[in-house]
């Protein structure tokens, strides 16, 4: 009685827990496109591109003219005059309250170049953090893959573990009748309850491993707290475009983000010279002001006036220590680019070396697949025999569980070298800038 209560507790909490839970099949083109809308590391760096925007527009606003206006008011107190050697003294009355308005408006019309080439490299990082952005949203658009495709592999690694416990148990409920016809004995009923045992065992941490896989990307991609997610089955059945070793390395020649941002970056470190050399010219700008004010104190005795004037010209600045000064930064920006060429030499040769191991790796995972299923027939060609073999008692229990063993790690493998193979492929297609 009291295990039948049990099972009906079981049965209504899995009932609640289904009703609860609401599961989606995610193809790979929703996968990408809701990495893309909701990752917050993704929208960190889109902001990023933002940031860059708004401090191209402050760049540009140095062409506009400066116009500077004021007012105050104060308290004035009585002027006191003396004679040189301060042996006589008096006050002049003056009036206490003054106030005045300015208005200044000034353009600067030659800077060197300097407002043009900082509008300059202003956008070249305004670029440069557009390819940061792509970058980033490759890398985190391949790690989603790897857990979703580790989520299809635990998918997959859970179904061949449930149809092996449905065989080992019609294999010992065969086992049970022979051992009541004294055909055989109760340590060969054991060993085939310990593996199915351990198939419990595996299926169960697939079982969470698959909710905290699941869980993981209904995070990252911003579903509901009740999605569980379900991989679509059809990407392995996908073509797929392989081009030789030569295409994929031209392609991360021109395509790969880190290979263009870094020739970005060698841009930027050029402007930076051009900009350290602009600080030796002078800069002259036009300059326009009024004035009214009060009291006037211009005369001996203040008076309670308004007076207004104003002043408009042309300056010229000249900072004489930028002669010996941007010498040692001019050296220090042309060394800088002289490293960023080198980063530049280095990136490329890193992009090869990605192409070629990813095109390796991919090749690989194709010849193990091949491999594997060959595997996997001779595995099931073996159980099959020696299972007749035990029905007709001319082989052991341990035979048999060798060979139940040896069928599931072949149907495991083949599994992982599938869902290898995709994997490969978009590791390949990334570094060759084409993800």
């Amino acid at each position: 009685m009291k295990t039948l209560t049990l099972i009906c507790l079981l049965f209504c909490f899995n009932q609640v827990f289904a009703q609860d839970t609401v599961t989606r099949v995610l193809s790979l083109t929703e996968l990408f496109q809701l990495t893309e809308t909701n990752s917050k590391q993704l929208q960190a760096s889109k902001q990023n591109v933002g940031i860059n925007e708004a401090r191209t527009e402050i760049a540009s606003s140095q062409r506009l003219p400066e116009i500077v206006t004021s007012a105050d008011a104060g308290y004035l107190s009585t002027i006191a005059i003396l004679n040189p050697n301060f042996s006589w003294y008096t006050n002049v009355k003056t009036p206490h309250f003054t106030n005045n308005y300015f208005l200044e408006a000034s353009e600067t019309l030659y800077k060197g170049g300097t407002i043009r080439l900082n509008i300059k490299k202003a956008k070249l990082n305004e670029q440069l953090a557009g390819l940061n952005f792509e970058k980033d949203r490759q890398d985190i658009k391949l790690v989603l893959l790897g857990r979703y495709l580790e989520l299809f592999q635990q998918y997959n690694n859970r179904r061949i573990f449930t149809q092996n416990i449905l065989l080992a148990q019609k294999r010992l409920a065969d086992l049970t009748k022979l051992k009541r016809q004294g055909l055989v004995t109760q340590n060969d009923v054991i060993r085939n309850e310990l593996l199915i045992s351990d198939f419990k065992l595996d299926l169960q941490e697939t079982e969470n491993n698959i909710t905290i896989l699941s869980k993981e990307l209904q995070v990252v991609l911003g579903l509901p707290g009740t999605t569980r997610i379900l991989p679509d089955t059809t990407i392995a059945a996908q073509p797929v475009e392989v081009r030789s070793i030569e295409e994929y390395n031209a392609l991360a020649q021109n395509n790969q983000p880190a290979i263009s941002a870094s020739r970005l970056s060698e841009r930027i470190a050029a402007k930076n010279i051009e900009l350290e050399k602009a600080t030796r010219l002078p800069e002259v700008s036009l300059y326009a002001g009024d004035a009214l004010q009060r009291p006037f104190l211009n005369t001996l005795e203040p008076l309670n006036i308004y007076y207004n004037a104003y002043q408009a010209g042309i300056k010229i600045k000249y900072n004489i220590s930028s002669i010996y000064h941007a010498k040692d930064r001019i050296r220090l920006a042309r060394l800088e680019l002289e490293q960023q060429k080198t980063q530049t030499i280095y990136r490329q040769q890193q992009a090869e070396i990605e192409v070629t191991t990813a095109f390796t790796r991919y090749q690989e995972a194709r010849e193990h697949f091949t491999t594997l299923s060959k595997s996997l027939e001779l595995a099931n060609d073996n159980f099959r025999v020696v299972q007749k073999k035990y029905i007709n008692q001319l082989a052991q229990v341990t035979d048999i569980l060798d060979a139940s063993t040896a069928k599931l790690s072949a149907e495991l493998r083949l599994n992982n070298s599938r869902i290898n193979i995709i994997n490969q492929w978009y590791r390949l297609q990334k570094a060759a800038g084409n993800f």
